[in-house]
C-alpha cells in the first residue's frame, strides 16, 4: 500500500511520561480534533493538532505489546461471548484513558475527532475505547483517514446514481432495496440475480451499497463472498462511487479493499471494523445512516447519529451483554480517502 506510517488523531496518552510543554492539554472550543500517531522502534509518538502548534507525547509500545493489546482488544470484540462485562469495561476505560485522557476536555468540546492511521493499525478499535465510561463513538462523530485528512466536498445532493447489491442471506430485511430508493437513478440487484459476468463488468455510480459476506484474512485475500465464488476488492472498486457502504464483516479492516478504493478516487468508505448482523442492528443501521445522508449530513456525522439511535433501542431494554451491546451499536467506521 502506498500509505505512510502515520497516525492522525486527536488523541495523547498518559503514562507515558510527562507532555511535551509541561501541561495538560487544554480544552479546545469546537471544530476538529486531529490525532496523528507515528511509529518509532518501541514507541507510537502522538501528535495532538487543534488548530495550534501540536502537543507531544510518547507511548511505549516496546516488543509492539501495545499494539498487539489493541489488534487483541478487536479480536475480543469479533468474540464479545467470550468476554464478561466487566472485563469488557475494565479494558475500555484504561485503553481510553491511555489514549484520550490528555486531551479529554478537547475532544468533548470538538465537533469531530479525526483519527489519522497507518495500515499497520487498522484494526485498533479506536471508535470503542471509553472518555468517562462511554464509547469515543457515542460521543462524538469519528472520520478516519491514512496520510493526510482531504478536504470534502461530499453531498447527498452529488449522489445523481446509486448502485446496491444484497446477498438476501446478509440483508433478510431488504435494508439494500429500500436504501436505493432515497436516490436518483437508483439500480438494485440481489445478488441471485446477477450472474459473475456482471459483476465482473459493474458500471460507474456515484453510491455503492453492498450487503454481503466480508471473508477478512488481514491478509491479501480479502474478498466477498457469494455462491462459491470469491469477488476480490477491484471488483467492486470499478464502480468508483463517492461513497462506498459495505455492510460486510470486518471490511472496514481490510487494508485491499480500502487501497483499491483510495486507487478508484471514492471519498468516503464505510465498513464494519468487526463482524455485524445479518439484518437487525444492521438493517437499523443502513436505514438511520442513510436518512441522515438524505437529511443533509456529512458521512461522519450520518454514522454518529445512527449509532446514538441504535444505541437508544439497544439499551432501553437491554438484557444482552456489553459485548452484544457493542456488536450492535458500534461495528461501523467511516474512512474519508480522497
Amino acid at each position: 500500500m502506498r500509505f505512510t506510517a502515520v497516525l492522525m488523531i486527536l488523541v495523547c496518552v498518559s503514562f507515558a511520561g510527562p507532555l511535551e510543554g509541561g501541561e495538560k492539554w487544554k480544552a479546545a472550543s469546537g471544530g476538529m480534533v486531529r490525532l496523528e500517531f507515528q511509529r518509532q522502534k518501541g514507541v507510537l509518538e502522538m501528535r495532538a493538532f487543534t488548530g495550534r502548534a501540536p502537543l507531544i507525547s510518547r507511548l511505549n509500545d516496546e516488543e509492539k505489546k501495545l499494539t498487539r493489546r489493541m489488534n487483541q482488544l478487536n479480536t475480543k470484540l469479533e468474540n464479545y461471548g467470550k468476554h464478561s462485562d466487566e472485563e469488557f469495561q475494565g479494558e475500555l476505560n484504561e485503553l481510553g484513558a491511555l489514549f484520550f485522557g490528555p486531551v479529554q476536555d478537547a475532544i468533548l468540546k470538538a465537533d469531530v475527532v479525526a483519527i489519522g492511521m497507518s495500515p499497520t493499525m487498522i484494526r485498533f478499535p479506536f471508535e470503542h475505547l471509553h472518555i468517562q465510561g462511554k464509547p469515543l463513538g457515542l460521543q462524538k462523530p469519528v472520520v478516519v483517514y491514512f496520510d493526510h485528512l482531504p478536504a470534502s466536498s461530499f453531498s447527498y445532493e452529488s449522489l445523481r446514481s446509486a448502485l446496491a447489491l444484497a446477498d438476501l442471506t446478509a440483508d433478510p430485511e431488504e435494508a439494500c432495496r429500500k436504501a436505493a430508493k432515497r436516490f436518483r437513478n437508483p439500480e438494485y440487484h440481489s445478488l441471485d440475480d446477477i450472474d459473475s459476468e456482471e459483476l465482473e463488468s459493474l458500471k460507474r455510480h456515484d453510491l455503492l451499497l453492498v450487503s454481503a459476506h466480508g471473508d477478512i484474512s488481514f491478509g491479501e485475500d480479502d474478498c466477498i463472498e457469494y455462491d462459491e465464488e470469491s469477488y476480490a476488492p477491484k471488483t467492486w472498486a470499478q464502480v468508483r462511487p463517492m461513497l462506498a457502504y459495505f455492510d460486510s464483516c470486518q471490511v472496514g479492516t481490510s487494508r485491499e479493499f480500502i487501497e483499491a478504493f483510495r486507487k478508484a478516487g471514492t471519498q468516503y468508505f464505510v465498513a464494519p471494523v468487526t463482524s455485524n448482523e445479518a439484518g437487525n442492528s444492521s438493517t437499523r443501521t443502513i436505514n438511520f445512516f442513510f436518512a441522515g445522508l438524505e437529511a443533509g449530513q456529512s458521512p461522519e456525522h450520518a454514522l454518529f447519529q445512527a449509532k446514538l439511535q441504535l444505541a437508544d433501542h439497544y439499551s432501553a431494554a437491554r438484557q444482552s451483554p456489553y459485548g452484544k451491546f457493542l456488536y450492535r451499536v458500534m461495528p461501523f467506521r467511516v474512512y474519508r480517502l480522497n
